[in-house]
């Protein structure tokens, strides 16, 4: 290692700690920040939550190929929409690794691929953040609008997308558009509206924001019922000093379960991880070791820092809730995509199972409650997993769309309201509570990580593995 990688971690840093866990029932910070260690590892390795995967991506592509009529073009811009521009070595604090191709035959359920599959089983994280970068893309954004706007399309598309819902999106202008007004307006997918009818804490009050514009007093909250925290998370965090600057070394995250094969092959094509990086012009090819190769990280705990002076974090710390990085924006969105590809997504989970006794408008209300429960699951082994967020920060983003927001002990307790049951798996609140309980306490030793990585990701880095600072860019 070179001593520009020398440098010891902040004071501020956030390992997990690791008592014995069992039971869930909650107790002080430390001790919920374990029981979330637990409980969102369990979510990452569980069948629900990686069905639930599969069958959001399953549903994009139905969508694409159905809007292109064209396998190879859709194929492509999903490609494309997946690795960005460039292929990014740190996309939403993970790696675009490579195998696109595997993950999307998984969730499709390409016949004869578990027979013939060798390699390392896809994790949660890579499905995961192929479908964030799906569904943030403008790829996604267009194929909506091409929706919205076309009867013809509304009709063929509406066993994909809740027509319903999307027409509820309103356009709006485009990023940039005051410097550059020619722009035309957009769909705007992602509103961060609050549909749930109950205030997001009892704590509500710590939340009331005074504000003075043109002279007058003007009181806002946006913990009361219709009211966003996602939209108001900046409110409640603020950027670390080194929040681009985040690596560890391949071993380490190997060794923690945090990274899989496909991952480092993809970290080892960085020019900084070459063996004769820094040396001059490039001499051969080869790639350093796992425990000496660079693995650009951006876990919340790390990028964000929650303000103490905050509603938010005053009221984690009266409920004993961990914080990371402020109500979940990220889950908000997954929601909010989930909710658009409803029809499709409740096909591809099939939920669609009569109940003995139940009408069918209480079946379609169980379908949307038991879609927006595994997609919040899911977002729970992903997020917190990783330490993108805490387990009350996704919940609250999940709250925008009617779920429960669970400060009390059923946040842990009560993952799903009443077990749910599929032709692929089962899954209920006592199912979580048995498992996690029995199973050894996950440990995360993230005072391994360093703060100091060269130029960031932004950095331009010569084919050798040299970083340019920025006097020395032509």
């Amino acid at each position: 290692m070179t001593s520009q990688h020398e440098r010891s971690p902040p004071p501020d840093a956030v390992p997990h700690a690791a008592p014995e866990v069992v039971d869930l029932r909650i107790g002080d910070i430390e001790r919920n920040q374990q029981i979330e260690a637990d409980i969102s590892r369990f979510a990452s390795e569980s069948l629900a939550a990686h069905r639930t995967a599969d069958a959001l991506l399953a549903t994009l592509n139905r969508l694409f190929l159905l809007i292109e009529d064209n396998e190879l073009r859709a194929s492509s811009r999903m490609l494309l929409s997946y690795t960005r521009d460039t292929p990014s070595f740190g996309v939403v604090g993970q790696l675009g690794a490579g195998g696109f191709s595997r993950i999307m035959s998984q969730a499709r359920g390409d016949a004869g691929l578990a027979s013939r599959d060798t390699q390392e089983p896809v994790a949660l994280r890579e499905k995961v953040t192929a479908f964030y970068n799906l569904t943030n893309s403008a790829y996604f954004r267009e194929t909506m609008e091409q929706i919205y706007r076309s009867p013809t399309l509304k009709n063929r598309a509406s066993a994909i997308v809740d027509i319903a819902y999307l027409e509820t999106r309103q356009f709006a202008p485009a990023r940039g558009a005051r410097n550059e007004p020619s722009l035309p307006d957009q769909l705007a997918l992602y509103t961060y509206d609050n549909e749930n009818a109950h205030d997001a804490s009892e704590n509500v009050d710590l939340y009331e924001k005074v504000d003075h514009v043109a002279g007058q007093s003007v009181v806002t909250n946006p913990a009361r019922a219709g009211g966003s925290l996602t939209r108001a998370q900046n409110e409640f965090r603020e950027k670390t000093e080194y929040a681009d600057n985040i690596w560890a070394v391949a071993s380490d995250l190997r060794n923690e379960q945090r990274i899989t094969a496909r991952e480092i092959a993809f970290a080892k094509l960085n020019p900084r991880n070459r063996v004769d990086s820094g040396d001059g012009a490039v001499k051969g090819f080869q790639a350093r070791q796992d425990d000496e190769t660079f693995v650009m990280r951006g876990n919340g705990v790390f990028v964000w820092r929650v303000k103490e002076e905050s509603g938010f974090f005053k009221d984690a710390q009266l409920q004993n809730k961990p914080t990371v990085a402020g109500p979940s924006g990220t889950t908000d969105r997954f929601m909010t995509a989930a909710r658009l590809l409803k029809p499709g997504l409740i096909g591809e989970l099939r939920l669609h199972q009569e109940r003995a006794g139940e009408a069918p408008v209480e079946g379609m209300a169980r379908e949307e409650r038991e879609m927006k429960e595994l997609v919040r699951w899911m977002a729970v082994g992903y997020l917190v997993d990783d330490n993108h967020h805490s387990m009350i920060e996704v919940n609250l983003g999940a709250a925008n769309h009617g779920l429960p927001v669970q400060w009390g002990d059923a946040l842990y307790l009560e993952a799903f309201e009443a077990p749910i049951e599929t032709d692929d798996f089962t899954i209920s609140s006592a199912e979580v509570v048995r498992t996690v309980a029995a199973r050894p306490p996950v440990t995360s030793h993230y005072e391994s990580f360093r703060y100091d990585f060269a130029g960031g990701s932004l950095a331009q880095v010569t084919p050798d593995g040299r970083v340019l600072d920025a006097a020395r860019k032509r």
